[in-house]
């Protein structure tokens, strides 16, 4: 009976802190697990070469789709202005 004890406690104290950590993700923390489960990632793929500056995407594909799905491009609104940093709005 100890020996069973002995190898059962940390395997049900493993289970009982992994579920209490599980459940204290934030519903933005489980979407993301969600999405990376379902969709391979392919970075940093070139789609436009201007001036010796490639111009980049990150695509997110579909796990296991065949079909053509609806696609989402997201093209983000900030910019830089070559010194690199920001650019600042002007007064």
């Amino acid at each position: 009976m100890k020996k069973t004890f002995v190898v059962a406690a940390p395997l049900l104290l493993s289970a009982l802190l992994a579920s209490a950590v599980a459940s204290q993700r934030t519903p933005e923390e489980s979407a993301a697990v969600r999405a990376a489960a379902g969709y391979r990632v392919v970075a940093n793929q070139v789609y436009h070469v201007a001036d010796g500056h490639e111009a980049k995407l990150d695509l997110y594909l579909p796990r296991g789709r065949q079909t053509p799905a609806p696609t989402l491009i997201q093209i983000h609104g900030g910019g830089w202005d070559g010194s690199g940093g920001p650019r600042r709005p002007t007064p």
